[in-house]
């Protein structure tokens, strides 16, 4: 939902006997890896923290790219972001017999209220 992260891990392990050193970057808007950097000794692992988190609504695509003295990786992202959905709040009705609904966000909506019986 834009305004909102989500947070997918991915585990790096050292399966060789020398120490792995390397990087990582996820190049596109709305994507942010940590840590950007790691070295690991034998057998040791560490998890990438993979962050999406969507300005605006649509699909955004980014490739996190893995790359290191043991080999490098690349791996397909992908993320929607979805546009919250505005709450209804009746306000008070004003004198003028009009109603506003107002709607967080950029819209707002008035509705014209029928009023029963006779004005005097």
């Amino acid at each position: 939902m834009v305004g909102t992260q989500a947070t997918f891990a991915y585990t790096v392990t050292n399966i060789g006997g020398d120490t792995l050193n390397g990087n990582a970057v996820a190049p596109c808007a709305g994507f942010a890896v940590v840590p950007p950097t790691f070295s690991l000794g034998a057998g040791e692992q560490t998890q990438l923290k993979v962050t999406f988190s969507p300005t605006t609504a649509g699909s955004s695509m980014c490739d996190l790219d893995v790359g290191s003295n043991g080999g490098n990786v690349q791996l397909d992202l992908s993320g929607s972001g979805v546009t919250p959905p505005v709450p209804v709040v009746p306000s008070p009705v004003s004198p003028w017999g009009l109603l506003m609904i107002a709607g967080l966000g950029f819209s707002m909506v008035w509705v014209l209220r029928m009023n029963r019986g006779r004005h005097g």
